[in-house]
């Protein structure tokens, strides 16, 4: 009889225990999953891994370029060109990054700098709040410590960004003058300028070769006009070569040769147009004289003649009327 309540209070129990033993193991469960540290999801290796990182380098995103490359050093380790790429891009991401932290510590700096004078009326304004005074004390501490990065910055960006350097150096020497760091500004200030001057040559050298080609085309043209006998189109292409290179040699010299081929059939144009004139054909003299102002409208005399054919043929008009 014992051994009976003994077995069903064993067999309770038992089935008491099996709640607490699964929340036990439950909280074993979970427990361990907190604990496991999901690792990041490796990138997808694609078909061209050159391709896709430069693709990401090109967006600006040069940690994800790493990892996709390092990806495929793992899976095709025997391929060197990823390997050179990878390491190349890793020096790009660093450099990359350290120009960023130095332009972030450029504009901390102009921040506190902006801040000091601000800090100091305050303190003078209220000289027992050591909450102030702290926190001007703490400004000029940053600044000393900023002073020292910004001169670590010109002197390792020299070479790689002298932009960026020349900035640090400048920002550098407003807090404190150092010899050796304007030694390096004064350096990296000629380069640039030197760098400058070149480029602007250079675009000069340019803007000459596209006007020089400009001309030339403009030069064809006006020699097909001539030889078109299309005078005075061909005089308005040589006044644009001038324009732009007054001592165009060329130019001048089939100007002259216009010039005295116009000045030969305006003088014939103005005669037949006085001989009409003077045989009483008023209508078609002034017809001729249009067509030489229409040739050279800076020639007053068929200006003149046409003015006065005009007022003739006025006259004779009121004459009809009144008549």
């Amino acid at each position: 009889m014992v051994d009976g309540i003994d077995g069903a209070y064993s067999q309770q129990t038992h089935w008491m225990n099996k709640p607490l033993l699964f929340c036990l193991i439950t909280c074993l469960i979970l427990d361990g999953c907190t604990l496991i540290k999901t690792s990041p999801e490796r990138p997808k290796l694609t078909s061209d891994p050159l391709a896709a990182s430069a693709h990401l380098i090109q967006a600006g995103q040069l940690g994800e370029a790493v990892a996709l490359l390092e990806e495929a050093v793992a899976q095709q380790g025997e391929n060197p060109e990823y390997r050179v790429q990878l390491n190349k891009t890793r020096l790009q991401k660093q450099s990359h990054e350290r120009e960023l932290q130095d332009l972030l510590l450029i504009e901390q700096t102009s921040a506190l700098q902006k801040q000091l004078p601000i800090i100091v009326r305050l303190v003078r304004s209220d000289p027992a709040n050591q909450a102030l005074q702290g926190r001007l004390e703490q400004i000029h501490k940053d600044l000393k410590q900023n002073r020292r990065a910004l001169s670590h910055c010109g002197w390792f960006q020299h070479s790689l960004n002298p932009k960026l350097a020349s900035r640090c150096l400048t920002l550098a020497l407003s807090l404190e003058t150092d010899p050796q760091d304007q030694r390096l500004l004064d350096h990296l200030q000629k380069k640039q300028l030197k760098a400058q001057q070149a480029q602007e040559q250079k675009q000069q050298a340019i803007r000459q070769q596209v006007l020089k080609s400009r001309n030339q085309e403009r030069l064809q043209q006006a020699r097909k006009f001539h030889q078109a006998n299309r005078l005075n189109e061909a005089r308005k292409q040589l006044y644009l070569v001038l324009k732009e290179d007054p001592k165009n040699q060329q130019a001048l010299q089939l100007l002259g040769v216009l010039k005295n081929q116009l000045e030969g059939y305006l003088n014939n144009l103005l005669k037949a147009g006085d001989r009409l004139y003077r045989e009483g054909e008023v209508e078609g003299a002034k017809a001729i004289w249009q067509a030489a102002y229409n040739l050279d409208p800076n020639d007053s005399r068929a200006r003149e003649k046409i003015e006065r054919a005009q007022r003739v043929l006025e006259n004779l008009d009121t004459l009809r009327k009144a008549q």
